[in-house]
């Protein structure tokens, strides 16, 4: 607890926040979010100085020390996440933030901390609401990711939460728009806050309705499939188009039948 909140960095605070949510979540604070919130403000920020000058350059030929084995957690409703060891992510943060990079164990550590959490669901949302909220492409992709598992796993609010990943449909980064459409498909109706950013994604990209493949038969995007789940009009003309293909997209008919 102590470096949790005594630490020099943000970077180690928040790997110990990290391995306390693994170890003993019950003693994880109760403005857990605020702070982390601000941790990752902080990881984000430049840092304020750079190394004093006459410091020796790193040698590209020394032996690099391997990383920390990585450990496995999983919540009582199944999601499963990596768990680097506190060591690992200790040494792993320090250099990335001496060097002045953002930390690579971060994901894991917001992973980790999302089992820790468990059933504090109101948490968990406002958590992920901040991190799909970040200007980090990698830190929203994890976000998205983490907001389906949730949203399948626990009842709870998530109209903001939906909202906030249908906002990554219109990111030009393709593997962001991707991971939220896929999360959206799978969401059925609790998908309808993100309906008109599924419909306006449908509209700009014709060309995603229908995925061929090397082989099998074609299938609709996710897009198409989300919105159709809606029971959303809108969906009509990409159901139609591929009504028109030479080969039927294998779950065309289950899409009609929503």
């Amino acid at each position: 607890g102590r470096l949790a909140s005594r630490a020099p960095s943000p970077g180690l605070r928040l790997a110990a926040l990290a391995q306390l949510a693994r170890c003993s979540p019950d003693g994880l604070p109760g403005d857990v979010v605020p702070v982390v919130s601000g941790l990752l403000r902080e990881m984000r920020s430049p840092p304020e100085a750079s190394a004093p000058e006459g410091d020796e350059p790193v040698d590209p030929d020394a032996e690099q020390v391997d990383p920390e084995p990585v450990a496995a957690a999983e919540t009582c409703r199944g999601e499963q996440v990596a768990t680097p060891t506190l060591v690992g992510q200790l040494r792993s943060l320090s250099a990335q933030e001496n060097a002045g990079r953002g930390a690579p164990w971060a994901a894991d550590l917001l992973r980790t901390l999302h089992v820790g959490l468990d059933d504090r669901v109101g948490d968990r949302t406002a958590l992920l609401a901040d991190q799909l909220r970040s200007p980090d492409r990698r830190q929203r992709i994890d976000a998205v990711r983490m907001s389906g598992g949730l949203i399948r796993a626990w009842r709870g609010p998530y109209e903001e939460l939906v909202a906030l990943v249908g906002a990554q449909l219109s990111d030009p980064e393709p593997r962001l728009a991707e991971a939220a459409s896929h999360v959206l498909e799978e969401l059925f109706g609790l998908a309808a806050p993100a309906a008109d950013a599924l419909a306006a994604r449908l509209a700009d990209r014709p060309g995603d309705w229908v995925k061929s493949w090397p082989s099998g038969p074609p299938g609709l995007g996710s897009t198409v499939k989300a919105l159709a789940r809606l029971g959303d009009a809108r969906a009509l003309p990409a159901l139609a188009a591929a009504l028109e293909q030479p080969q039927v997209a294998h779950d065309l008919g289950f899409a009609v039948g929503r």
